[in-house]
């Protein structure tokens, strides 16, 4: 159960719960793959199921494509309302006043707006998807009732709701309707009032079909009264089908759940196909105006393997994006790495095709990346034991001022004011030379006081620029600058004690690291946590940490990351002293160095002892990490960039861990010198290497074994 076509339906549908109905199902004759729990009815016959089976075939793609994107929309809504919750309560703003901050509008790292109102180009009619025009039944003024259409008795009813009088009603509502041309609309919902279950859909699907031909009467077999279709001012039924978000639990295709909304939709259209007014349906289940509007048209996007295979070389060989783009031009193994089966004589694409592709792939991209290299090792990321530490990503910021802070912000007003025109009174360009002089070595006793007016003069004149501009920027300006000049105010107001400081004005996130080492007491990015295997030194999970915590505070994130890249629990997790304070986890021992406990046995204590002996073994792996894939410094922007940044580091490094196991392989029995004498096709096959080193792999690369499955 672990391939599915719509993954997305997993949050409803368990693949235990999944497995238990594929038990319980048996298959629908003749339709080929289907399956059926219960007995259908009504609309369901085998040429309509045919029809749906078609239907889905040639949509699940596109459907899988509009849910993935849904999920990655709510989680910007949601860390994107957290924001401007925390932002308008620490700043006591009140949601009337014009300050306060909403999602509406934000745009998000694609610059599409994922909450506000509908672009003006939303309904515009291009050249390959032409708009319907509307038909006559559906001009004029519309009056739209929703109810479900699961009785006959309530079907009869919103048919009639023109002509159905309520007792007491007012005279004004029946001269209304008197001067009233248009026709009473009813929305003929499935989903909101009742559970959407299969027995429900089909009376539905049923008593709609009746509606639209206008043979429809019912007798109640309690009152014995009689309810009949008018003969004329009837409703017209607007189909209203359930979310794209729900399977059903009673059809199944290929071991997958047919989309629920798919069910109701396809044997409603087979049935009523040549009824056009039957054919007008209510679509209320998109939650942003771009979800009818993904496309594989356009240009052609490069090959993922290409830009993924480019990102892991990045890293790899700590390269950066210019460097590794003209590198594999020269480099064939490059090429063959990316998928290449030609030399390749141009570059594959511009550097900042590999930043727009880090933007878009996000965090569940490079979390997809840094899954498959873990799963490379098979058995091996499988280990119960354990080493966790924690270590600083270091951004890529100068050593934090407050000279330079007031300084770049000066900067930054005379910038601003020059592109939106405005008129500064006065622009201290030369002051802030002479006073950039005086700050020089402001530590020395007798240049203390000089530079200690400088700095005073350099936050008056950030701020007298920044009042300016407050005052004389347009309104729209102002609006988008207004989260830039908080981090302003904030960095020339702020003092030696505070927390929570800006330590960089173009990375506000950064915060202050003092790990107690001698020659760097204090570094500046942000802490991750590292779970690394004991004996295969698989990189099992690393979570980049938005906050300075303690340490012990980190575990319980980095043990679930790991735990999601694995099968089985993690049964001991060795830390340093630093985790004080947290015993377990989960099913998670937490072992920290300690005097060993007197109801220990000697064999216990000795397995505590070169348990707590391994995790040093961590250290290296953290060091290699650093100065061989790129995490001693952060190029990449925003806290999404220290996440993708790390994961990016430990895909490398558990590459490069496959890789020397791989040669290993190679070299043991005379594999690699066979080449000379065998044609590459011949010699290089994982089955022959596998049929000549088996009993290699067993004795000494067992963790590798699963590779070549």
């Amino acid at each position: 159960m672990t391939s599915r076509d719509i993954p997305y339906y997993r949050d409803f549908l368990s693949d235990s719960y999944l497995e238990y109905l594929l038990n319980q199902s048996s298959p629908v004759s003749g339709v080929d793959g289907l399956l059926e729990v219960g007995k259908g009815s009504g609309l369901e016959t085998k040429e309509s199921l045919q029809f749906l089976i078609n239907l889905y075939e040639g949509t699940k793609d596109e459907l899988n494509l509009v849910l993935s994107k849904r999920i990655e929309d709510r989680k910007f809504i949601d860390e994107r309302v957290r924001c401007t919750y925390q932002y308008n309560k620490s700043e006591n703003i009140n949601y009337l006043s014009d300050q306060y901050k909403t999602i509406l509008g934000i745009e998000d790292s694609n610059a599409e707006v994922i909450v506000g109102p509908l672009s003006k180009t939303y309904c515009r009619q291009e050249n390959q998807k032409p708009i319907a025009p509307i038909p006559d039944y559906l001009k004029g003024i519309h009056v739209t009732l929703f109810g479900p259409p699961s009785s006959e008795k309530m079907c009869i009813n919103a048919m009639n709701t023109f002509h159905r009088k309520m007792n007491n009603e007012p005279g004004i509502i029946e001269q209304l309707l008197a001067n009233f041309n248009g026709r009473p609309m009813w929305g003929a919902d499935d989903e909101d009032s009742k559970t959407p279950l299969r027995s429900d859909l089909i009376e539905a699907g049923k008593n709609l079909s009746q509606c639209f031909t206008g043979n429809f009467d019912y007798i109640d077999p309690k009152t014995k009264k009689e309810y009949k279709l008018k003969d004329s001012k009837l409703s017209l039924p607007l189909k209203r089908f359930p979310g794209l978000a729900l399977p059903s639990m009673f059809l199944f295709y290929n071991n997958n759940p047919i989309p629920l909304h798919l069910y109701d939709f396809a044997l409603h259209l087979f049935k009523n196909w040549k009824r056009p007014e039957s054919l007008v349906f209510y679509v209320p289940k998109l939650e942003n105006e771009l979800e009818d509007l993904y496309s594989s048209k356009g240009r052609p996007a490069k090959p993922i393997r290409l830009m993924a295979g480019l990102l892991l070389l990045k890293n790899l060989c700590n390269l950066s994006d210019e460097r590794v783009v003209e590198q594999w031009r020269q480099n064939p193994y490059y090429q063959s790495f990316c998928g290449e089966t030609e030399f390749q004589l141009t570059l594959p694409c511009v550097a900042e095709d590999l930043c727009y592709f880090r933007s878009r792939l996000g965090e569940k991209g490079v979390e997809k990346l840094f899954s498959m290299t873990v799963g490379l090792h098979g058995e091996a990321a499988e280990e119960k034991e354990v080493n966790v530490d924690t270590t600083v990503q270091e951004k890529n910021i100068t050593y934090p001022t407050d000279g330079k802070h007031a300084i770049k912000i000066i900067n930054r007003c005379n910038k601003l004011a020059k592109e939106h025109g405005v008129k500064q009174r006065r622009t201290y360009v030369k002051k802030v030379k002479d006073l950039r002089l005086k700050l020089r070595f402001f530590r020395h006793p007798k240049r203390r006081k000089e530079a200690s007016r400088a700095m005073k003069k350099l936050r008056s004149i950030a701020g007298t620029l920044l009042r300016e501009l407050e005052r004389k920027l347009p309104s729209h300006v102002l609006s988008s600058e207004r989260g830039n000049f908080r981090i302003y105010e904030k960095a020339l107001n702020q003092k030696k004690g505070d927390k929570n400081k800006i330590y960089s004005i173009h990375e506000p996130h950064v915060y202050c690291v003092a790990k107690g080492k001698d020659h760097k007491p204090y570094e500046y990015g942000s802490k991750v946590s590292v779970v690394v295997t004991r004996k295969s030194r698989v990189i099992l999970g690393a979570v980049n940490h938005e906050k300075n915590v303690h340490d012990s505070k980190t575990l319980t994130e980095a043990l679930g990351h790991a735990h999601l890249h694995r099968k089985k629990e993690i049964k001991i997790a060795s830390c340093d002293r630093g985790y004080k304070g947290t015993k377990e986890v989960g099913n998670t021992k937490i072992l920290i160095p300690n005097a060993p406990l007197k109801k220990d046995t000697k064999y216990q204590k000795e397995k505590k002892r070169k348990l707590c002996k391994g995790r040093a073994a961590i250290e290296p792996i953290i060091g290699h990490l650093k100065s061989d894939f790129r995490l001693s410094r952060n190029f990449l922007k925003g806290i999404k960039g220290d996440t993708i940044n790390l994961l990016m580091a430990c895909s490398a490094w558990n590459l490069k861990l496959w890789m020397r196991a791989f040669f290993c392989i190679l070299f043991s029995e005379g594999l690699f010198f066979d080449f000379w004498r065998k044609e590459w096709r011949e010699i290089f096959t994982f089955t022959e290497i596998k049929r000549k080193n088996s009993q290699f792999l067993q004795n000494h690369f067992g963790f590798c074994k699963t590779i070549f499955a």
